[in-house]
């Protein structure tokens, strides 16, 4: 695929020199997002200054040869009064099509030409001097972006109605290999957005091979707590997470943006995940409230084991090709920042999400300490 698109004059006549149609909206569209990028030549910058002074010309003619505005003395312009007329209607209009278009533009020089290569074309009668035409601008816009594509190892899509000229120079052997054809931009438009949609699918794929890895990396730093249900005063307690316990599923990839020319893209990513982290606490249904010193003594019985959970997941990533294959960059999970455990509905305000595995049961009457180092049951007495 093409990564630059040269615009032949052609193509700015037919359309009257407006920007105002679908066709260049898209085609600016992509050249802001850097899906393309755009190439012009001194000589077409030219060509589209010349034909617009000429068409501004025969507008203004048109205007002054109309009868009876002969008889107002307001358009009583003199020969002089015209050119200016000309000129500032002229650079108006260039004006908007630079600030809209061509400050996007590489320009390349006309020294970029080969004088001997385009004369050798000239004598020889090779495109685009078929028949003895004298299309010197032609050849020397396509000699220049010729030579300025192999100096950069580019590939440049020529957009042109012209096919006699154009097309027959692109089909020649030492201007294939850096030049394709397309006789209008909607034709163009459809082969880029065909290649985008391909290369996005591939990225896509790719993004499902890769993504686990970087997203188990960043889960881990997911904060772990308990639900206010299952929390205590006199102890804080964090639950520990399992990393190989961490499972995915992607429910829903979207391409947010896409950089053809550097195939990169940033994506969001939607989906589920699974998780087993260890927990060891109070049963806060459990304890001994002293009423006169207003304080909880202690608890009898103690959660001890794993807490299996699903939560659903949002995350941005970037993802690049680098050395001909993809790498994930920049992995940021939105949702969830902190995730609270619970398997107890004591306020009866939402039902319980995750499953407590108590740890293999040791038997009774053990303190704690001992129940931990043996594998505690799901609720272990402390005497």
């Amino acid at each position: 695929m093409s990564n630059y698109v040269f615009i032949d004059t052609e193509v700015f006549i037919r359309n009257k020199f407006s920007l105002d149609n679908q066709n260049f909206a898209t085609l600016i569209n992509h050249i802001e997002n850097e899906n393309i990028f755009l190439v012009t030549s001194e000589i077409v910058i030219s060509e589209i200054k010349k034909h617009i002074r000429s068409e501004i010309q025969k507008s203004i003619d048109g205007i002054f040869s109309f009868p009876i505005l002969k008889q107002l003395n307001i358009f009583k312009f003199d020969l002089e009064n015209r050119k200016e007329l000309k000129n500032i209607f002229s650079n108006e209009i260039f004006n908007i099509l630079e600030r809209r278009l061509f400050s996007y533009a590489e320009i390349v020089r006309m020294d970029h030409a080969s004088i001997r290569d385009v004369f050798n074309d000239y004598f020889n009668g090779i495109s685009p001097f078929l028949g003895g035409k004298p299309e010197f601008p032609d050849a020397f816009a396509a000699n220049s972006l010729l030579n300025w594509a192999k100096e950069k190892g580019h590939k440049i899509a020529i957009v042109s109605g012209n096919t006699k000229d154009w097309e027959k120079i692109c089909e020649r052997e030492e201007y294939s290999n850096h030049f394709s054809f397309y006789k209008d931009l909607s034709s163009f438009l459809a082969s880029l957005v065909e290649i985008i949609e391909s290369k996005q699918e591939e990225i896509t794929a790719k993004t499902r091979q890769l993504f686990s890895h970087e997203f188990i990396r960043e889960f881990q730093n997911v904060e772990l707590e308990l639900d206010t249900s299952l929390q205590t005063f006199d102890e804080d307690v964090y639950p520990e997470l399992d990393p190989q316990s961490i499972k995915i599923e992607i429910r829903k990839i979207n391409i947010i943006s896409y950089c053809q020319a550097e195939d990169t893209a940033e994506l969001e990513i939607q989906g589920e995940v699974t998780f087993t982290a260890y927990v060891d606490c109070p049963d806060p249904a459990s304890g001994c409230y002293d009423s006169e010193e207003k304080e909880m003594i202690f608890y009898w019985e103690r959660y001890t084991g794993n807490v299996e959970a699903t939560r659903d997941f949002a995350c941005s990533i970037t993802i690049s090709k680098e050395n001909d294959d993809y790498k994930i960059e920049n992995c940021k999970i939105n949702e969830p920042r902190s995730i609270e455990l619970t398997w107890n509905n004591y306020n009866n305000d939402y039902s319980p999400t995750d499953t407590f595995i108590p740890s293999h049961s040791t038997g009774h009457g053990l303190q704690y300490s001992e129940c931990r180092k043996s594998g505690a049951i799901e609720k272990t007495n402390l005497i």
